[in-house]
């Protein structure tokens, strides 16, 4: 393999998910444990690895696309990224503020867009040379990496708008927001896939959507930290 492509690859994919993670992290009220957020990006990396291997089986399932396939994808998606997100930092104890549930979830969703992003980027460079890979990543920079983070993002809201409540609200929640997630992420893949909407409308749609998940946030920057009730 040529090295050259492989270094590439990962600047070009790694690099925008580093800089909106700083964008994240400044949202944050107070500083997240270096540790917690490395881990927890890199959880969402190596999560790509789970969603690839469970997706292929789809693939041998549904051979054609098929709503069914394209809900499948998102369903296993929306779960790693939660999971790479829950053991990264939402079970510790410096999860500890409204907001920080979005932060860690969003966190693992730029890890997994990181590796999408790279094995896209590879892929485009050695079909189509440079050209092709700036086309590839800037489309999957106003779309799929924008996807990710939104729908990992309104789950982190919804744990976060229950954050003070029971643990049985907040589990509801969590369902609650990973249904919503799946929704949107099925939604965006069938238009996009299947052609089935202008491009420009979806790519618009998913910033617009993440424009609503960060004026969320900021509301529920009005929640009070204080002890979670069990």
């Amino acid at each position: 393999m040529d090295r050259t492509t492989i270094l590439l690859s990962f600047a070009g994919g790694i690099l925008p998910a580093v800089l909106w993670l700083g964008f994240w992290m400044r949202e944050a009220r107070h500083r997240e444990p270096r540790r917690l957020i490395v881990g927890t990006f890199f959880l969402g990396m190596a999560s790509t690895i789970v969603a690839g291997v469970l997706e292929k089986s789809v693939s041998l399932v549904f051979i054609e696309y098929t709503t069914i396939s394209f809900l499948l994808w998102s369903v296993i998606e929306e779960s790693v990224k939660y999971l790479s997100a829950y053991f990264g930092g939402l079970r510790s104890r410096f999860c500890d503020d409204p907001i920080d549930p979005t932060i860690y979830l969003v966190t693992a969703a730029l890890g997994f867009a990181a590796a999408e992003n790279v094995l896209f980027l590879y892929d485009a460079l050695l079909d189509g040379g440079i050209s092709s890979g700036i086309s590839s990543i800037v489309d999957r920079f106003v779309g799929a990496s924008i996807l990710h983070i939104v729908a990992s993002g309104v789950i982190g809201l919804a744990i976060g708008l229950t954050f003070n409540k029971s643990v049985h609200a907040r589990r509801i929640a969590t369902y609650i927001g990973l249904f919503v997630a799946i929704i949107l992420h099925t939604a965006f893949n069938r238009f996009i896939i299947e052609g089935t909407g202008h491009a420009l409308w979806v790519f618009s749609s998913t910033w617009i959507g993440l424009v609503v998940v960060i004026l969320i946030l900021e509301k529920i920057k009005s929640v009070k930290k204080i002890k979670r009730t069990s």
